[in-house]
C-alpha cells in the first residue's frame, strides 16, 4: 500500500517535493490543456514523465480525468468522453492502473433521472478500460448540497448501488473519500466494508465539523471544513484497520484542501500529513 498526495498538474518540481517529503506516489490531475495533458499527448512526453518519477523514486498512483461526462452541454460532455478515451490508452501504455473521475450530472435532473445517460456513457467507457487493463474510480464527491440538484452522481452508498447495477463492469469502481461521507453523517467504515471490492483508490482528507455553522444553516449549509488527516475528527487508525482488513493494496493519497495550511504553508500541511499517517502504513 502506498502513501501519496494529489497534485493539480504535473511538474518535475512537485515530483521532487514528494520525494523530499518521503511520499511513495503522486496522483496527477489531467485535462487536455494542462501540463499533464500536454505531456501525456506525446510518446516522448509520457516517457519523460516516467523518467522524472523514476529518478526521484516516486510512482504515479493514478492519472485523474475529473470532468462533467454528464451535463447539460452535450459538446462539453463529448469532449470529456473523448479525453477519457485518450487517458485510458495513455495510462495503459504507461503501466498506470487507475483513472479517478467524477461522473458529472445535469443539476436539473435527479440521480435516478440521470442513470439512463450514465449507463449510455459509461458502459462503453468501462468496457474500454477493462480491455486496456485499467480501472475507472469514481470519487464520492457530493458535487453540491442537495442529492437532487448536484453535479455528481456517486455520492452515497445508495447511489453507488444504483450506478453499479446500471454498469456492473468491474472496471468501474470508487475513489473512496471518507470526508464526504463523514460530514453527511454516513458511516464511512460500514461503507468501506460494503463496497470493499469496488474501492480502487483512496483519498485521505479529514473533516472538522463547525457546530455554529450547522446550528445557523443546517446540514446543507456547509457546516464543516476539510483538514489534513490528523487535524479533523475522522478516526484514522479505525479507518486503516478496516482498510487493511478488506485487503486493499492500492494507493492512499492526501487531497489537500486544508485552509489552515494554504498558500505558503501548503507544503507544511503535506509534511504534517505524512508525519501523522506514515506510522499507520506497513513497510513496503
Amino acid at each position: 500500500m502506498q502513501l501519496g498526495f494529489l497534485i493539480e498538474d504535473y511538474s518535475p518540481e512537485r515530483v521532487a517535493k514528494a520525494a523530499e517529503l518521503g511520499y511513495d506516489c503522486l496522483s496527477v490531475k489531467s485535462d487536455p490543456n494542462n501540463n499533464t495533458g500536454k505531456m501525456l499527448s506525446t510518446k516522448r512526453g509520457r516517457e519523460e514523465m516516467l523518467e522524472v518519477f523514476a529518478k526521484h523514486g516516486v510512482s504515479i498512483s493514478a492519472i485523474g480525468a475529473y470532468a462533467l461526462y454528464l451535463c447539460e452541454d452535450k459538446n462539453r460532455s463529448q469532449a470529456a468522453v473523448n479525453w477519457l478515451k485518450k487517458v485510458i490508452k495513455y495510462t495503459s501504455e504507461m503501466g498506470i492502473k487507475v483513472i479517478p473521475i467524477i461522473t458529472g450530472r445535469n443539476p436539473n435532473l435527479s440521480i435516478d433521472e440521470s442513470i439512463p445517460e450514465f449507463k449510455k456513457i459509461f458502459t462503453p467507457l468501462a468496457a474500454m478500460a477493462a480491455d486496456h487493463g485499467v480501472r475507472l474510480a469514481m470519487e464520492n464527491w457530493m458535487g453540491g448540497w442537495s442529492l437532487d440538484r448536484g453535479i455528481n452522481c456517486p455520492v452515497t452508498p445508495e447511489t453507488w448501488r444504483k450506478l453499479f447495477e446500471a454498469v456492473p463492469n468491474k472496471a468501474l469502481g470508487l475513489e473512496f473519500d471518507p470526508s464526504h461521507l463523514y460530514w453527511q453523517g454516513i458511516d464511512h467504515i460500514r461503507a468501506l466494508e460494503e463496497f470493499k471490492d469496488r474501492v480502487y483508490h483512496v483519498h485521505l482528507k479529514d473533516t472538522e465539523m463547525l457546530p455554529e455553522v450547522q446550528y445557523q444553516r443546517g446540514c446543507t449549509g456547509g457546516p464543516f471544513r476539510f483538514r489534513i488527516p490528523g487535524f479533523g475528527e475522522i478516526d484514522w487508525p479505525q479507518f486503516f484497520s478496516k482498510l487493511f482488513e478488506t485487503g486493499f493494496k492500492g494507493a492512499c493519497v492526501i487531497e489537500h484542501e486544508d485552509p489552515v495550511f494554504s498558500g505558503k504553508n501548503f507544503d507544511e500541511g503535506l509534511r504534517l500529513g505524512i508525519n501523522y499517517l506514515a506510522p499507520m502504513f506497513p513497510e513496503n
